[in-house]
């Protein structure tokens, strides 16, 4: 709003109103031009004007958005730098290595540069599935040469080198890689891993007269034509009880963990006829498969959330 001040000079007469004209008129360009305070003009009369500033109104309106984390219970594993991984062949290989672990929920897609994990329900805690996901995946049939006291595997396994001596625990629950042991494996150098299995399913048997149709369940494992030499000198020192073999168990371990041990039957397999069994029962026997058939995860993979 703009004000007038007034003066004391005359009241009337041209001179009265053409000032009060030119006044009038000022004061409109005043307004014009956005109220600033008049100047004096060539009559010696001097005209102000005010600028009332109106209050800003309050406004209502959303907070700025923000990001806050979300812990989801995912995570990205993404390959080491300079790695031509598959994305498709990582997220597969994860999802069957979580899934022999017991944790059949599993979810496991590509996003950007790797692969985010759901693990959904299950025995590990994160920190244990970075650490299993770190091993490279190793499958290994190995000749025991004997199975000494539980305590001697009382620690978490570590990685040992297949040329080596190796002691492997074997955990109550089968893929499970922490809690109470239930047996001890001294394992010999050698043997056969991921490269020499072509292929393996789950398969019913006959029955063993034991009443229980439930744990009437094997598994069929193809070896590869390279492979099947070397598992057959396992085999045929498993089978005589004969060093290395000396147990005469050959044990079947994922990456440092024994699933099972059974005992060698024959001395010599083709490699179409090799079966697993003895009171498996299907979720026993598909989870072997599982563990037979896992393809190998890379080195060097990061875990960020």
């Amino acid at each position: 709003m703009v004000t007038r001040t007034g003066d004391d000079g005359p009241s009337g007469g041209v001179a009265a109103g053409w000032v009060l004209g030119a006044m009038g008129a000022f004061i409109a360009l005043t307004v014009v031009v956005g109220g600033q305070i008049g100047k004096g003009d060539d009559s010696g009369l001097a005209v102000s004007s005010t600028t009332v500033v109106e209050p800003e109104s309050p406004i209502l309106e959303k907070p700025p958005e923000t990001t806050v984390p979300v812990d989801d219970g995912t995570f990205l594993v993404t390959p080491g730098e300079n790695s031509s991984v598959d994305l498709d062949e990582l997220a597969t290989a994860v999802k069957q290595r979580l899934s022999a672990a017991g944790h059949p929920a599993v979810s496991a897609l590509p996003e950007g540069g790797g692969v985010r994990v759901d693990p959904g329900e299950g025995p590990l805690t994160q920190p244990a599935i970075e650490d299993l996901l770190t091993e490279p995946g190793r499958l290994e049939i190995r000749a025991v040469r004997r199975t000494p006291a539980v305590a001697r595997c009382a620690d978490p396994p570590t990685a040992q080198g297949a040329d080596d001596d190796s002691l492997y625990p074997e955990y109550e629950f089968s893929g499970e890689r922490s809690g109470q042991v239930v047996a001890c494996y001294a394992l010999a150098p050698g043997g056969i891993t991921n490269a020499a299995i072509e292929r393996a399913h789950a398969t019913v048997i006959a029955p063993d007269q034991d009443g229980n149709r439930d744990d009437d369940w094997a598994v069929d494992l193809i070896v590869s034509t390279e492979g099947i030499e070397t598992f057959n000198e396992l085999a045929a020192a498993c089978k005589h009880r004969e060093s290395p073999c000396d147990a005469g168990l050959a044990a079947i371990a994922l990456d440092q963990v024994v699933l099972m041990a059974p005992r060698v039957a024959d001395e010599e397999f083709g490699r179409f006829d090799i079966q697993i069994s003895g009171d498996i029962d299907e979720e026993e026997a598909n989870s072997l498969v599982a563990a037979l058939t896992t393809a190998p995860l890379p080195r060097g993979l990061d875990f960020t959330d």
